[in-house]
């Protein structure tokens, strides 16, 4: 009977700890088009603003995507278009980390953090500093604005400090050279939403009829309609919802669209149940609009049970149709 009851507490402490993993980060802003793959699955689906990331999880801005992490940890970092990442980390040392597949991030480190980037190239230790990195395949390359960083692999090491760049490849070690403020990149300032996306979808919305969506795009400090033509990407996340420009025309997953003069509108239909759909765009923070789709009830059933005067139990099946 003892076994039997040691067993069981070790199942259960053991569950308790793989359902307590705390997150690592999360997306506080973005821009365009992002993508998110969790460790669990080979899907990439579009980002959430304020959603978490857990060890094993990767993310992936498009060409017209930004997105800004922050750490629980207290460290800031930016990634720019055209960049992959995963996240991951060392319980041991305490230290947080990205391992940076393509394209460039810059950080900003809270002081004491320990916080790492990492490539084939080789990795890039810090507590504390702010700093730029692109990996663009060939090598990796680090820009330090403040603080030291520890640039390192299996051939070498360097201490990079304040206004310098060093250049690291896999087969060779670091090499470091002294640079002026005006050479640090400048794409990490670049972080401004022109335009706020607002999205409305009134009425009712039943299985297989068309339903608007309208939306607009304002300019955030007149509260006015943001001018000029802005390419807006717009995916339904789920299988029973699809998009169209035109209430007759072909509805698919997928659509493109441009937004002249600050708005437009297009349709949706789908089967009933819950779906959701995402907007994406380089001027704008993107958002998941969340769509429940009714069902229309074209007949019903229904059963009646009585008792009689004869004190016995009856029952009536009534079955009519809607028109």
């Amino acid at each position: 009977m003892l076994k039997k009851i040691v067993f069981i507490l070790i199942v259960i402490s053991c569950t308790c700890l793989f359902a307590t993993e705390n997150p690592i980060a999360s997306l506080s802003f973005y821009l365009g088009q992002v993508n998110f793959k969790a460790k669990s699955t080979n899907n990439w689906v579009p980002v959430k603003k304020g959603m978490p990331f857990f060890e094993g999880d990767t993310l992936k801005t498009m060409d017209d995507g930004k997105a800004e992490l922050f750490f629980y940890s207290g460290t800031k970092v930016r990634i720019a278009n055209g960049t992959e990442i995963e996240f991951t980390k060392d319980d041991k040392k305490d230290t947080k980390s990205v391992f940076l597949n393509l394209g460039k991030v810059w950080s900003q480190v809270r002081k004491g953090d320990k916080f790492e980037v990492e490539s084939v190239h080789g990795v890039a230790s810090v507590k504390g500093t702010e700093f730029d990195i692109a990996n663009d395949g060939k090598e990796m390359n680090i820009w330090v604005a403040e603080g030291v960083v520890l640039v390192h692999n299996e051939n070498g090491q360097v201490l990079a400090e304040k206004n310098t760049k060093t250049s690291i490849k896999k087969d060779d070690k670091p090499d470091k050279k002294n640079i002026s403020r005006n050479d640090l990149p400048k794409w990490k300032d670049e972080f401004v939403a022109d335009a706020l996306l607002v999205v409305n979808i009134p009425g009712n919305k039943t299985e297989n009829k068309p339903f608007k969506i309208f939306i607009t795009l304002k300019d955030p400090k007149s509260d006015r309609l943001f001018g000029g033509e802005v390419a807006v990407v717009i995916k339904s996340l789920n299988n029973n919802l699809k998009l169209s420009t035109e209430e007759s025309g072909q509805y698919t997953s997928n659509l493109d669209v441009k937004i002249i003069a600050g708005k437009t509108e297009l349709f949706a239909k789908g089967t009933a149940g819950k779906a959701e759909i995402n907007l994406a765009g380089r001027n704008f923070t993107g958002q998941t609009i969340p769509i429940d789709i009714m069902e229309v009830i074209s007949k019903r059933e229904v059963s009646l049970k009585f008792l009689g005067k004869d004190f016995k139990e009856h029952s009536i099946n009534i079955k009519y149709k809607l028109k």
